[in-house]
């Protein structure tokens, strides 16, 4: 089976001078404002840029640029790629990206580098890649009152338009509807749009002119957003730090719960989805939460394939999951011991990773924020459900032979199943 390879690549843009945040800004780039002690802004949108693997980061920057350039020259290099791109002149918002053109590729993750919004970036590259009629495919945050930022016009999926905020209503006029989130997948061919030096707007120039051609598609969230451009806004960002960052676990086996057990799979070719599983990969993307593989890997010990067997395998699952779910796998733990190993140095007879043996889940506890009370474990197997509880994760044995059904029938998730292809 072939697919298309999934973006890594992630441009934000942190030129501005963050004016409205006044003093604060005047010898520090609005991202770099820190929000816990040694933790600033962008490291919380690059961390979650790394999540959704993104690993080819461009900042795009401008005021202060060099200061993001001293930050970042080596921080995340062992989980990212991170580049800055400092303009000469300012250029807007359009204009950086196009400054940056020879580093871009055929699509690629643009954020606002001063706002955060919890939402699955994956959606929106299998939203454009599926369309041959649009170039971007744009995050939408639903709030109770637009006033403060305008508000976005849709027909279907198609941006129709943009309200700004004076449009929106008075003072004394709250108008719930859905806003621009900051977040854009984008087609390379928005580039040719702005000429080389040229300051263009994003929000004000680029993207009119696309929508007037309904060349621009959204997809909408209910995710925690905030953006720190005003003094209140940033020290909330700080007190709702643990909230931001904290997120529940979805903690999946592989064969058997995700794809068809058929006897040490580790072949992209003989990789057949369980019916359901996307949908369920894609409802917890979209909910936020982390998705992880904890899966024992014992044909590598018997030496039924290689290491690298298996690593093809799960970048061919991540692969299949942008593109068919719009959804991602975050992180993978395996165990390749076994007691009856042919390959000496994998011959271990009851190694702490292999379930039941809660290894591989505390692992992941450990390098990312868990929210360990909400996590959720499901497996086919009963050493997956001891491994899970050995953990402290709530675990659910799957049986069935639907994994969106036996979700729902265990009231795991609520709502429509997502529009996926499994």
């Amino acid at each position: 089976m072939s697919l298309a390879t999934r973006t890594r690549q992630a441009a934000v843009l942190v030129g501005g001078k963050g004016t409205r945040l006044g003093a604060l800004t005047r010898a520090t780039p609005k991202p770099l404002m820190e929000i816990r002690p040694g933790v600033v802004f962008l490291d919380i949108l690059l961390q979650e840029l790394i999540r959704q693997g993104f690993d080819d980061i461009i900042l795009l920057a401008g005021y202060l640029g060099e200061q993001l350039c001293a930050r970042y020259a080596q921080k995340f290099s062992d989980q990212a790629q991170i580049r800055v791109v400092i303009e000469d002149q300012p250029l807007g918002t359009a204009g950086a990206v196009r400054n940056a053109a020879s580093l871009l590729g055929e699509h690629f993750l643009l954020l606002n580098g001063d706002t955060f919004f919890s939402f699955n970036y994956r959606a929106l590259e299998r939203q454009l890649t599926h369309s041959s009629d649009a170039d971007i495919a744009m995050a939408l945050c639903h709030v109770d009152d637009c006033r403060r930022y305008g508000s976005v016009m849709l027909d279907g999926e198609t941006v129709l338009g943009f309200r700004e905020k004076a449009d929106v209503g008075t003072s004394d006029t709250v108008t719930d509807g859905w806003i621009n989130a900051g977040a854009y997948f984008c087609s390379r061919r928005v580039l040719d749009m702005v000429a080389e030096g040229e300051n263009v707007s994003l929000e004000t120039a680029l993207m009119p002119a696309l929508v007037a051609k309904r060349r621009v598609l959204a997809t909408g969230g209910h995710g925690y957003f905030i953006d720190i451009g005003l003094p209140e806004t940033l020290e909330r960002c700080q007190r709702e730090y643990d909230a931001i960052v904290r997120r529940p676990a979805l903690f999946l086996d592989r064969d058997g719960t995700i794809n068809i057990d058929k006897g040490y799979t580790h072949r992209a070719e003989d990789f057949v989805t369980i019916p359901g599983a996307m949908a369920l990969i894609r409802y917890f993307c979209d909910a936020g939460w982390h998705v992880f593989i904890v899966t024992n890997q014992a044909g590598i010990a018997k030496g039924h394939y290689q290491l690298t067997d298996m690593e093809n395998f799960h970048e061919h699952l991540k692969d299949y999951s942008v593109s068919n779910a719009g959804a991602f796998i975050q992180d993978v733990r395996h165990c390749p011991y076994h007691a009856d190993a042919v390959v000496p140095e994998l011959k271990v007879a009851d190694h702490p990773d292999r379930k039941p043996n809660p290894g591989m889940i505390e692992s992941l506890i450990a390098d990312w924020p868990v929210d360990l009370a909400r996590s959720l474990l499901i497996g086919d197997m009963p050493s997956d459900i001891a491994a899970g509880e050995a953990a402290g994760v709530r675990s659910l044995m799957f049986e069935g032979e639907d994994l969106w059904v036996f979700a729902k029938e265990a009231g795991v998730v609520t709502g429509e199943r997502p529009d996926v292809s499994d």
